[in-house]
């Protein structure tokens, strides 16, 4: 059987009693306390590196942020970490997952505007340096497992040519969590690899269940070698939970979502129970090699929650696709390797984003950072792991596309010109009507933008104090609108390191996989040489 279950430290498909869960979750906790003092220190081994990002994880749904989805590894492993506070994503997948790989913002190399969906022939800049294969460079064996969505109609643009060693996954955006068949597209066909070869036997499949196997498979056969010198491990651990079609998993666990009222809600805390297992299941992995405590582990999710598809930003303003914090301020943690034990589940409020992981886990690597484009990105080591320290970040530009944009400068944020809904969405669970899609809270006059001289409707908010975005400063700040709005404009013109004008090129028919055996593949170089 592919099913891996047994490995998963709370398992999703048992009814264990309280004693029995706390003392697994207790015996993970001191498996990570026991972690190297700090792995950028003189002398010290390079850590193990583990990267974990959720698909469209809201903020609403991490199990410390709210106990109405149960999640206990993650609670666990961030109880034994640091958790991000202040820390912010994309408002979508591709340009959350360039910007991760980069340490660059999506405005760089013009994937700021949307996803890139399977029939467009485009992809990450192949000029933009990656984080892969810097670590590759440095020494690093380096393995990509789940979700790609930066690019495939070139054989040039998939994991194994981007930095990779291995890769198992899909290179779209989203798709069936067992027939593996991509949607948003008009064309159909399936979307599984090993590499650069089509992976048949996924059919059928959950995909967590694929993704935990091959992690454990990954780190078996590096505890097999024998070699003193062997390299270590960079493992990037993308996801499909929670990402659109909502699909329960094989034997999912109902105890844990009994208590929701929403439908939607409960097939989605059925996902994110499967992906607190999965997590579970890989942290196991490593501590069954011995490689554990060597291991640093960062999570996070890559935008925010649809909150019409069971997801929850609550009490955030917004969700995905939106530029308001619930669309673009993210859960995620750190934990392990390097990691303080004094640290252990503190809170970091200093302001971080998605592209500081780039120097930051080269630095930690001790890889070399230099020789790359300009980085929007941060090396936040020391604002994680030392107490008190502050973020070498005073802005984070959030986005520039067509004709939205934000900018947080300081305590102070603001939103031009944002499209889709805007306002609140409550838990479903707190629906008395049993609506699919919750229930949306209108926009209140307090929180509603301004229209400038100029047509753009626009909010300022202090988000240090107001992270709900409820009342909008605009009009008694006008000073401050116009400086920050002068700011985003510096960008858009290139004179902060470059823009790129949003871009996405039509779908291509050559990409139709009915021409292809029924298969998505790289559809400009089908006889380019594989690696």
């Amino acid at each position: 059987s592919r099913c891996r279950t047994h490995l998963i430290p709370l398992s999703m498909g048992t009814k264990m009693t309280s004693s029995f869960l706390l003392f697994l979750v207790g015996a993970l906790l001191m498996s990570v306390f026991v972690s190297v003092s700090n792995a950028k220190s003189t002398g010290a081994s390079r850590p193990h590196i583990l990267v974990v990002i959720a698909d469209d994880y809201g903020w609403n749904d991490i199990g410390y942020h709210s106990d109405e989805l149960p999640t206990p590894v993650l609670n666990s492993l961030a109880s034994s970490g640091v958790k991000l506070n202040n820390y912010y994503v994309q408002p979508l997948c591709t340009p959350s997952r360039a910007s991760f790989m980069t340490g660059r913002y999506p405005i760089r190399y013009g994937l700021q505007h949307f996803v890139i969906q399977p029939p467009f022939p485009a992809g990450l800049f192949l000029n933009e340096t990656t984080m892969p294969s810097r670590l590759r460079e440095s020494g690093y064996a380096t393995h990509a497992i789940g979700k790609w969505h930066l690019g495939f109609f070139e054989w040039e643009y998939t994991p194994t040519y981007r930095g990779f060693d291995s890769y198992l996954g899909y290179w779209t955006g989203g798709e069936s969590y067992y027939n593996h068949v991509p949607d948003g597209s008009n064309y159909v066909g399936y979307d599984f690899h090993n590499g650069t070869k089509d992976l048949l036997s996924g059919n059928g499949t959950y995909s967590s269940t694929w993704f935990a196997d091959e992690a454990e498979r990954v780190v078996r056969n590096y505890a097999k070698d024998p070699s003193p010198a062997k390299k270590p491990l960079f493992m990037y651990l993308a996801m499909q939970t929670c990402h659109e079609p909502l699909v329960r998993p094989p034997q999912p666990n109902l105890d844990r979502c009994a208590h929701l009222q929403d439908e939607n809600r409960k097939i989605f805390c059925t996902m994110t129970s499967n992906l607190d297992d999965t997590v579970g299941a890989v942290v196991k992995s490593f501590q069954t090699a011995g490689i554990w405590e060597d291991t640093l582990l960062v999570f996070s999710t890559d935008n925010g929650a649809h909150p019409q598809l069971g997801g929850s930003n609550w009490p955030l303003r917004g969700g995905k696709g939106t530029l308001f914090e619930g669309g673009v301020r993210g859960a995620a943690f750190v934990a392990g390797a390097g990691v303080p034990k004094e640290l252990a589940g503190t809170i970091n409020n200093e302001l971080m984003h998605i592209t500081d992981w780039f120097p930051t886990l080269l630095g930690v690597a001790g890889a070399n950072s230099s020789g790359t484009f300009p980085l929007d990105g941060k090396d936040q080591w020391k604002t994680i792991t030392q107490k008190n320290a502050s973020s070498p970040r005073e802005e984070i530009l959030l986005n520039i596309d067509l004709e939205t944009a934000s900018i947080r400068v300081g305590h102070m944020k603001l939103v031009v010109n944002n499209q889709s809904y805007d306002g609140w969405w409550y838990p479903p669970v707190n629906s008395t009507d049993n609506k699919k899609d919750g229930i949306h809270v209108p926009v209140t006059d307090a929180a509603r933008a301004i229209k400038m001289d100029d047509g753009a409707e626009v909010c300022l908010f202090n988000v240090t104090a107001d992270p709900n975005e409820t009342r909008n400063l605009a009009k008694e700040n006008l000073d401050q609108v116009k400086e920050l709005r002068t700011r985003i404009e510096e960008y858009r013109s290139g004179r902060h390191g470059g823009f790129v004008h949003p871009w996405m090129p039509p779908s291509d028919p050559k990409a139709d996989p009915t021409l292809h055996g029924g298969m998505w593949v790289p559809w400009k170089s089908l006889n380019a040489k594989r690696f």
